[in-house]
């Protein structure tokens, strides 16, 4: 009879109509069956179905964590990329003539000296980016520490004034 169980619910799983209560059933009675048994391939399918659901399902809560996380700090990336296309734009309206020479301490430079010169610009003004970036997150990740210490602080002072500040310490008045 249980043999009969187990060809019924794998019949039932693989074509689609397994409720997932049949779903446990099955998997339960697959892992009754000894090592040698003909159902084995199967317990085998539909465990590395499950190890593959799992997968997908950390994966997408690490993804909606990165998309959290962009999302947070999408002002942050704007106001850092203003600058560069200010210095982008700036380069692309001044460099307009091509019958100037480009000079620099009264010296005529060549095409490939400007490209240079103006890639090393970039460079450091990449390195300028990335280095505000880390204090940023510096200084945020201070900042909301601090927050928390300050939290801390006055719930530990709430039992101190009972009467006089009901929970509340923005309202109190320091000078009375």
């Amino acid at each position: 009879m249980k043999q009969q169980d187990i060809h019924q619910l794998l019949e039932k799983f693989y074509e689609g109509s397994s409720s997932p209560q049949e779903e446990i059933d099955l998997y339960l009675k697959l892992l009754e069956q000894p090592l040698d048994s003909p159902f084995q391939k199967d317990l085998e399918l539909i465990e590395s179905i499950g190890f593959a659901s799992e997968k997908l399902h950390k994966e997408k809560e690490e993804n909606k964590l990165v998309f959290s996380l962009i999302i947070r700090q999408k002002r942050w990336a704007i106001a850092a990329l203003l600058p560069l296309l200010l210095v982008i734009g700036a380069f692309f309206f001044f460099n307009t003539s091509t019958t100037e020479n480009s000079f620099q301490n009264r010296r005529a430079l060549g095409q490939e000296e400007v490209d240079l010169q103006a890639e090393r610009a970039f460079n450091i003004l990449n390195e300028c980016f990335d280095k505000s970036g880390e204090k940023y997150y510096q200084a945020s990740s201070t900042l909301q520490e601090a927050n928390g210490f300050i939290t801390t602080s006055f719930e530990q002072m709430d039992p101190l004034f009972p009467s006089s500040n009901d929970g509340n310490w923005q309202n109190l008045n320091y000078y009375e």
